[in-house]
């Protein structure tokens, strides 16, 4: 059995470096929901702000996901496709 000391290891390598990644990801939870941001001293307290929620598609941009897999029916949802800029 090979000690951990000898074990020959990989260079690590960010997907945005490689041209073709075959890294995918399947969206299968909300990725451009619209939610309520909580009232605090510097919004209006009487009034709800709406907004959308771009932190998964910010997390999937950082770790330089390059495909997707969208189900259709979030395509047909205009609220989605303005998120994603299409």
């Amino acid at each position: 059995m090979k000690k951990p000391q000898d074990v020959e290891t990989l260079p690590p390598v960010h997907s945005r470096s490689v041209s073709r990644s075959p890294l995918g990801i399947d969206l299968r939870h909300p990725w451009a929901e619209i939610v309520d941001v909580v009232a605090s001293g510097a919004l209006d307290e009487f009034s709800r702000k709406r907004a959308r929620n771009d932190d998964p598609l910010m997390a999937l941009w950082e770790m330089g996901i390059q495909r997707l897999r969208v189900p259709l029916a979030d395509l047909d949802d205009a609220r989605c496709v303005n998120a994603c800029g299409c």
